[in-house]
């Protein structure tokens, strides 16, 4: 009956090396997952941005279809107006660049440093753009060559040639994306907390455990 007794009451070693590999396991999948999550989440920021570029590009294009509408700088220039006027909150800025990188129609003078600068994250003015370049289709010799032939209309003889319009510069705000940014923060910093807290609450199990398995009961 002693011996009975003695047997129950003996505690069994508790597998700490386990929980311990149990936990980090946990913690290090909460990591992974979090880190994947933020990619995941700035990925689609770089998305969102571009599909607005581009369909503000598309809408533009969309209006000025033909080589004779195409080489009126004052027919681009004042449908960029228009394009900022509606999209200010999103739209910096929009210019018409030809072959040999001129600028020939823009709109969003504030941002004139970037019309011919590199695409992608820019920071400029004080301000985040992100800024996206759209090639135009191209259509007829003139167009191939990148210049387009003006001819006298009443003799048809050639006066001149002059730049034809080949791509479209946007610059999109960032911050209209932002929404998704601080998304892929915060479900970060969620995932941090959580892996402290489980490590800190880990912690504390073993140390309180210490205290009811005395002389290394827990080990192993």
């Amino acid at each position: 009956m002693s011996t009975s007794t003695k047997g129950l009451g003996r505690p069994r070693a508790f597998p700490t090396r386990a929980f311990i590999v149990i936990v980090g396991v946990l913690c290090l999948g909460l990591a992974i997952s979090a880190a994947w999550d933020f990619i995941r989440l700035s990925d689609l920021r770089v998305e969102y941005l571009r599909n607005t570029a581009e369909d503000v590009a598309a809408g533009i294009d969309a209006q000025l279809r033909g080589p004779s509408r195409r080489s009126e700088s004052t027919a681009w220039q004042s449908l960029f107006a228009e394009t900022i006027d509606s999209r200010g909150q999103t739209v910096a800025f929009v210019v018409l660049l030809d072959r040999a990188g001129r600028v020939l129609a823009s709109e969003g003078e504030r941002f004139a440093p970037a019309f011919t600068g590199s695409v992608g994250f820019v920071s400029t003015q004080g301000t985040r753009l992100y800024i996206h370049e759209a090639e135009l289709p191209v259509s007829g010799p003139g167009m191939r060559r990148g210049l387009e032939p003006r001819r006298d209309p009443g003799s048809g003889v050639d006066m001149e040639l002059r730049p034809m319009p080949a791509r479209l510069r946007i610059g999109v705000y960032t911050s209209s994306a932002d929404f998704i940014r601080w998304q892929a923060i915060i479900h970060l910093a969620m995932n941090g907390v959580i892996i402290v807290t489980l490590l800190a609450l880990a912690r504390y199990f073993l140390r309180t455990l210490n205290r009811f398995l005395p002389g290394g009961q827990n080990g192993g």
